[in-house]
């Protein structure tokens, strides 16, 4: 029975000169891959790669870079059959791949008796030596989601039988969907051969009958042994199979052993081995058949290039410092084949010491993201160039890694300059800074100056005056010796002052406190209140105009100054109707302060007036001389201005 069926094929295929792929195969089902034939074809419809370019177009898209097979068949009675297959996977476009094969078929005149074998080769003339067959595949596969693919092939077919030639064109339509299940990658595939509208014949050629095939596999690890499981069922009009199934172990991920079962008209099982190494597969398998001896196969897998890395770092600029900000560099990786991959990492090189500085794994193949803060393995950060690379490892163990993107660490704030004048020397002695003082300030960063401040502070640190504004800081700033609170300094004390500015990355720099003494203009006026006042009294005598008169000149040639008016008496005066000799004083002062805005008309100024009583004497004497003395009122002046 089998026998009759094959020997039915085989004259059908001479007289009709059928073409020699349908579905990858000819009328008579030769197997091309010694691998898939080892698994009685249970895994034509989810075949990858090269295997995809002659089964399911859709499984082109799953290649990892280029890859070439070429398959030999010897089969039956001097028919032998060879395929050439070849992936790009670097298309036109970058969601695709694009794949080319050749095929050839041959069925040769044995020699001796005419009538032995499958042909009665005494029907065709002595000059029909050789019948044949040859076919350019053209493919495309295309990602339609993330898990599902489609593709299809144009298969161009010359055939022969000694010198009348025909040819032909079919289609094959293929769907591919891969998604992983824990542990386990399933795929399910359906096929659709000689298909559609298109498929022409010239020059007599027989239309290919339709074929469908449709099956699923499942790909696990059972002890470290990479299994595939696979099964398929057809609609073929010859009913060779219907029903496939097969498995294929990888052992040692460098030896392959399958097998299989065909059902149908027909049933006997397949079996084969391979071997890997590296980017290289050898495969063979064999097929018996009863009274027909057996088909062998060898096919031969090389595979190379690996898809390409990149990566960008955002921002390219960053700073380490406390305060920063930006304060790291968002690492992202363009990845493509992203299910092939295993591994995921990144590194960061100094571009002055070449040495790597930190390593560590990304955050995932789905979410190929990490974040770099600018610090070494050991925690210390150093300015200057750095490169980050991303490097994939696949799961052909292969790798593939990125052009190096470059990102600056800059924990520097900017280079400041500052100083004052003008300063008031004595030989011998420390300068001293008059007021009003003019700094010169300048600032340097080459990302820009976001903002600046001036500091004063007094000999205990505390912030005696400040200043600060956006951008960059003037070139020449003058102080009027006046803090935050509007008061002047002290004369003569000891004053702190600097410099801060900050750059557009959060880096700040200060200058070192510079230490200086700083003199303000004072004019101190006594006058006694014998001259002012009558004696316990607070009005402001009438002939005490032209002593108090000789101020005003001296104020308005002070345009800036602050006035201070302190009443003083000695300790033996009575406070008359005040209570006490400080209300007495004070009392004296504001006559006094009441005198100059009203009768000298000095307006616009800062006067204060207080009263100390006898709690500062001017003389320590006991007699009325003395005592005179200390019965005063004194106006300090403090002014900027210097004569």
């Amino acid at each position: 029975m089998r026998t009759s069926f094959f020997r039915r094929a085989a004259v059908a295929l001479i007289i009709t000169v059928m073409p020699a792929v349908i579905n990858g195969a000819n009328i008579l089902n030769i197997p091309v891959f010694a691998r898939g034939a080892a698994m009685s074809g249970a895994f034509y419809s989810v075949s990858e790669g090269s295997y995809g370019l002659f089964y399911n177009p859709a499984g082109m898209l799953y290649t990892l870079g280029f890859e070439s097979q070429i398959s030999y068949v010897f089969w039956l009675d001097n028919i032998q059959y060879g395929h050439f297959a070849l992936i790009n996977p670097d298309p036109l476009l970058d969601w695709g791949k694009i794949g080319i094969g050749f095929s050839w078929f041959s069925l040769e005149r044995p020699s001796g008796t005419p009538h032995a074998g499958l042909i009665d080769w005494e029907a065709y003339p002595d000059s029909v030596r050789e019948m044949g067959n040859y076919t350019i595949t053209l493919g495309g596969a295309v990602k339609i989601t993330k898990d599902f693919s489609a593709g299809v092939t144009i298969k161009l077919s010359s055939e022969y039988a000694g010198e009348v030639v025909n040819q032909a064109t079919g289609f094959d339509i293929g769907l591919m969907a891969k998604f992983p299940a824990g542990l386990h990658i399933l795929k399910m595939g359906a096929i659709a051969s000689s298909t559609g509208p298109g498929f022409v014949n010239y020059k007599g050629g027989l239309n290919p009958p339709l074929k469908l095939n449709a099956g699923l596999s499942d790909e696990f690890y059972v002890g470290g042994v990479k299994t595939l499981i696979a099964a398929a069922v057809s609609y073929d009009p010859d009913n060779i199979a219907l029903f496939r199934m097969g498995v294929n172990a990888w052992f040692f991920k460098a030896v392959s052993v399958a097998a299989g079962l065909k059902i149908g008209e027909y049933l006997h099982p397949t079996a084969g081995f391979g071997f890997k190494y590296k980017n290289m597969e050898l495969h063979y398998a064999f097929e018996p058949y009863e009274n027909l001896g057996s088909t062998h196969m060898v096919s031969f897998l090389l595979s190379w290039w690996t898809p390409p890395v990149t990566v960008k770092a955002n921002p390219e600029l960053f700073s380490a410092a406390k305060g920063c900000n930006p304060c790291a560099a968002g690492i992202s990786a363009g990845l493509r084949d992203e299910d092939k991959i295993t591994g995921l990492k990144y590194k960061i090189t100094s571009v002055e010491s070449g040495y790597t500085v930190h390593e560590a794994d990304m955050e995932s193949v789905n979410t190929p993201v990490a974040r770099w803060d600018g610090r070494r393995e050991d925690g210390a950060v150093e300015d200057g160039y750095y490169d980050i690379t991303v490097e994939a490892l696949y799961i052909t163990g292969e790798k593939s890694k990125s052009p190096p993107a470059r990102v600056e660490v800059d924990s520097t704030g900017p280079s400041l300059y500052l100083s004052a004048e003008p300063q008031f020397l004595r030989p011998g002695e420390r300068g001293a800074l008059l007021i009003p003082s003019v700094f010169s300030i300048s600032a340097y960063d080459k990302t820009g100056i976001s903002g600046w401040k001036f500091i004063v502070t007094g000999s205990s640190g505390k912030e005696f005056y400040t200043a600060e504004g956006k951008g960059e800081p003037p070139a020449v700033y003058v102080w009027d010796g006046r803090g935050n609170d509007g008061s002047f300094v002290e004369t003569g004390n000891l004053y702190y002052y600097m410099i801060e500015a900050g750059d557009t990355l959060g880096n700040v720099s200060r200058t070192a406190p510079r230490a200086q003494v700083i003199l303000l203009r004072e004019i101190r006026l006594t006058y006694s209140s014998d001259a002012l006042f009558n004696p316990g009294e607070t009005s402001v005598k009438s002939d005490a105009y032209r002593v108090l008169k000789d101020i005003k000149p001296v104020i308005l040639r002070n345009k800036d100054c602050e006035i201070y008016i302190t009443g003083h008496t000695d300790g033996h005066e009575s406070p008359g109707v005040y209570k006490t000799r400080e209300a007495l004083s004070k009392a004296r002062a504001e006559a006094v302060r009441f005198y100059m805005i009203n009768l000298l008309g000095i307006k616009n100024r800062k006067i204060t007036a207080e009263g100390l009583g006898d709690s500062l004497p001017a003389s320590m004497g006991s007699g009325e001389k003395s005592r005179g003395k200390n019965r005063r009122v004194e106006v300090l002046i403090k002014s900027t201005v210097y004569e």
